[in-house]
């Protein structure tokens, strides 16, 4: 359960940063 808890946690990280990034390089 730790490695599924660590897991969805770095994609739930990605998935805020993601479009937060990509939005700085357009702008």
């Amino acid at each position: 359960d730790a490695i599924l808890d660590r897991l969805v946690h770095n994609a739930y990280k990605i998935a805020l940063k993601g479009p937060s990034m990509r939005g700085r390089e357009e702008s």
